[in-house]
């Protein structure tokens, strides 16, 4: 698994530096109580669409930006890169 949760695993899987790394304390982003609806908007080719969610920050400062993608049958999560244009 990349960039995942592994319930049974106990953990969160972070593709990192081109390898996976377990972590056992992270965060999830959730929607408590309907406060605010998240929606999953389609984009390309480093396009960063309008009221994206800002994941963290590179160490240079660059923003990165939640993504995912339908890939080997099932939804990933990932990061957006703006200045890679491709993912």
């Amino acid at each position: 698994p990349s960039n995942s949760i592994v319930l049974s695993h106990g953990c969160c899987y972070v593709a990192w530096g081109g390898k996976e790394h377990a972590m056992e304390n992270y965060q999830v982003l959730c929607n408590p109580r309907g406060a605010s609806k998240l929606v999953w908007v389609d984009a390309s080719s480093g396009e960063i669409p309008l009221g994206a969610l800002v994941a963290g920050k590179q160490s240079d400062g660059t923003k990165l930006y939640f993504g995912r993608t339908y890939h080997e049958g099932s939804h990933v999560v990932g990061k957006v890169h703006p200045e890679h244009g491709i993912y």
